[in-house]
């Protein structure tokens, strides 16, 4: 009776190493359903606190607390004053959203989306999926602006066909089916346009 040979621990390291190596080459995906939530985006503006004197970009959520970032001084000349010790920008100011994006762009594409959202090998603690609301996609759309000049999504301005949004909602990290979570990348159609732009061309 011939007896199998015992794995070595050579082997084994080898095998666990294809099998990690063939796991960095898998799309990441998530089922929504596991109540990871979306970042909602609405909008974003830039604060300045007089009483601290600090200036901070804020991104506006639907739901969810709108995110205040620290940041070094703006242009005093964007601001307007809306409370006692508040001066903000008016809402959707495309001069922020172009500071941020010189100051700190890796931050920024994770807001928008296309970076460090979804749980993967590498990316142990995502920042959660981005969707757009329709406030946020009209704001773009009046700006002539595409997020991907951002580092962001592709989505050219005015393309997304509002009235077939599920929920008023352009899900940007997930695939078509609206429930699994994918991560978008930068310059990158997110998967659910895609498939309301096929749908609108065929009439559906």
């Amino acid at each position: 009776m011939t007896k199998k040979k015992p794995w070595g621990l050579t082997r084994m390291v080898v095998i666990a190493a294809a099998m990690l190596g063939a796991g960095l080459f898998i799309h990441p995906v998530t089922a929504l359903g596991e109540d990871l939530g979306e970042n909602e985006l609405t909008g974003w503006r830039g604060v300045y606190e007089t009483g601290d004197q600090q200036y901070f970009v804020e991104f506006d959520y639907d739901g969810t607390a709108d995110v205040m970032i620290p940041v070094h001084k703006m242009p005093a000349g964007w601001f307007v004053q809306r409370g006692e010790n508040d001066w903000m920008t008016p809402m959707d100011d495309l001069r922020v959203l172009r500071w941020y994006a010189a100051a700190d762009p890796g931050n920024l594409k994770s807001l928008l989306g296309t970076s460090g959202n979804v749980a993967s090998l590498s990316v142990i603690f995502p920042s959660g999926a981005v969707g757009y609301t329709q406030v946020f996609l009209k704001a773009l759309t009046r700006l002539h602006v595409n997020p991907e000049t951002f580092g962001g999504p592709d989505i050219p301005p005015g393309s997304v066909p509002l009235a077939m949004l599920d929920g008023g909602v352009l899900h940007v990290d997930t695939l078509s089916n609206d429930n699994t979570l994918s991560q978008c990348e930068p310059g990158q159609m997110p998967a659910q346009l895609q498939w309301l732009l096929g749908r609108s061309r065929a009439g559906k």
